[in-house]
């Protein structure tokens, strides 16, 4: 590849990777905030058993997704790919095999599971008194939304190939908005009930749809909706790269979405109520792990895709450097905050759970930090190996989960301990090693940031502890103003004294001017990115 078209590469990065991770950051803001409100919003109206149905429901549509989901990691690396090689044929093959394989699959074999699953709810799951029928009416709409969801996330992947997530993060903001605003204005007008949060998630997949279909005409008008453009040897080849990110879908699913599933079924709802308070804020730091990771994924594929194999090598260093140290801050404030965070959040006599809430929480500095290995994998068509260890582990912690449930007895301490142990050792010691040997790098190049993060995340959590021992908290500007205060101090300390010379540049670089005025004095504010001279 020609240093000039390198050069171009890296200035379109450059220029918008600030609004990706902007918007990706507002998002998770939206989400972050909905979700703060909501919980203790649903417990007052409807009751922490019967809340901790709704988590339930959706952690179900994650298993009614496996497949289409897994079909949509392959056709965003195959279509990011084919567009950005301007292999417009090839990606309007792409484009409707997948897009009529998922509606396939959706009409055929996951929307009867759904019908099937919703009416029968009560003989698989445990359901309060009195609230069955709202149950019925509560799985139909999340699970049906999420079918819809997933016939239009086909028309999602041209944000993610012409690396426009800051315009996907404004669709899916509304969206989230929209939802609250939906269940808020039903809970007001008619009566607090489940199945208002069914109807809530049905409108508002179908507006999301029209707003998908809208901006996938004007980002790819090379793209058009053709039954002859279903190809069979496409889709033949797209399944069999599909087919091992279906197994990961799997093993993952075990790992993140079984737990509630574990406690709603031997523990009973009122346990998983209080599982799924304390959970939200695991969901919560998966989803800014995502957000992290998610920024970079496009530029990954579009590396792969131009040839451009030692920025992917540089990307993938510095990204997990970079997401262990970020994600140190809010998973060590969670853990020594905790007691008076979950007092001041749903009520003094929710407080006990903060040790649960420690445990599901604490390995996720590193665990998460990771996630950008993951698009390096599948850029490189390397889900084989990463899926069979997911599923393998996954499976292995199903079972202690339910050996320390149902014959230790730990009850929910059991589910969160099983979870914590093996996705450490499939986060933290497989995909270390596995993406090392991948990218031929040293083994040890990966372990080093993650034992940082690991060390910033452990001192943050005694800091925090050690201050809630001695300040009282009583108010959310207290806490506000104390971790704003290590914040603040921990960011200095990281930017100072944990980032390299040239890392600084490099990062500093793709921040607003004024930004990087302050930040980097010396360059003031201009030159140009060091990334061009690859």
């Amino acid at each position: 590849m020609e240093d000039r078209d390198r050069a171009e590469v890296n200035r379109s990065f450059v220029g918008q990777f600030p609004l990706n991770l902007i918007s990706n950051i507002l998002l998770f803001v939206v989400n972050v905030v909905t979700g703060f409100w909501l919980t203790p919003f649903f417990i007052s109206t409807l009751g922490i058993a019967a809340y901790g149905l709704i988590p339930l429901a959706v952690t179900i549509t994650t298993y009614l997704g496996l497949a289409t989901r897994s079909l949509n990691f392959t056709v965003a690396r195959y279509l990011t790919v084919d567009l950005q090689r301007q292999e417009y044929a090839s990606a309007n093959l792409t484009f409707n095999t997948a897009f009529f394989g998922i509606v396939g699959l959706t009409i055929f074999l996951v929307f009867p599971v759904v019908f099937l699953l919703a009416f029968n709810v009560d003989a698989v799951f445990n359901v309060p008194l009195g609230e069955l029928t709202d149950v019925i009416y509560l799985f139909l709409g999340i699970h049906v939304a999420f079918l819809i969801r997933t016939v239009g996330s086909t028309f999602s992947v041209s944000f993610f190939a012409n690396n426009r997530l800051d315009l996907y993060n404004i669709v899916e903001a509304f969206g989230r908005i929209l939802e609250v605003g939906l269940i808020v204005a039903f809970f007001l007008w008619f009566a607090p009930r489940l199945g208002y949060v069914g109807v809530a998630y049905l409108v508002t997949s179908i507006i999301l749809l029209v707003l998908m279909i809208g901006a996938w005409r004007v980002l790819t008008p090379q793209l058009s909706v053709r039954l002859r453009s279903f190809h069979r040897g496409t889709l033949k080849e797209m399944s069999v790269f599909g087919s091992w990110m279906l197994v990961n879908e799997i093993g993952s699913l075990l790992f993140l979405q079984v737990d509630l599933i574990i406690v709603n079924i031997f523990l009973g709802p009122f346990a998983g109520g209080e599982y799924a308070v304390a959970l939200t804020w695991s969901i919560l730091l998966r989803t800014m792990g995502g957000v992290l990771a998610g920024v970079l994924a496009p530029m990954i594929f579009i590396y792969y895709a131009k040839e451009m194999f030692a920025e992917i090598k540089r990307m993938a260093l510095s990204s997990v450097k970079c997401m262990g140290l970020a994600l140190a801050l809010p998973v060590g404030l969670l853990c020594g905050f905790g007691s008076e965070l979950l007092t001041l959040w749903v009520g003094a006599e929710h407080a006990g759970l903060a040790p649960l809430l420690a445990l599901l929480v604490i390995h996720l500095g590193v665990n998460l930090a990771v996630l950008p290995l993951n698009h390096v994998m599948i850029s490189y068509s390397r889900v084989k190996i990463p899926g069979l260890a997911t599923i393998a582990l996954g499976a292995a912690n199903v079972i202690l989960a339910l050996w320390l449930v149902v014959g230790a007895g730990w009850g929910v301490f059991g589910v969160a301990t099983a979870g914590a142990i093996f996705f450490t050792v499939k986060s933290s010691v497989f995909m270390p090693w596995y993406s090392a040997k991948v990218l031929s790098l040293p083994v040890r190049v990966f372990f080093k940031p993650l034992v940082t993060g690991a060390s910033a995340t452990l001192v943050i959590a005694l800091i925090s502890f050690l201050l809630g021992g001695l300040v009282p908290i009583e108010s959310w500007l207290e806490l506000g103003v104390i971790s704003g205060a290590i914040g603040i101090l921990y960011l200095l300390f990281v930017w100072c004294c944990l980032f390299t010379e040239e890392e600084r540049t490099i990062f500093g670089s793709l921040l607003p001017a004024q930004i990087r005025k302050f930040l980097l004095p010396s360059t003031g504010g201009e030159g140009s990115s060091p990334l061009e001279k690859y």
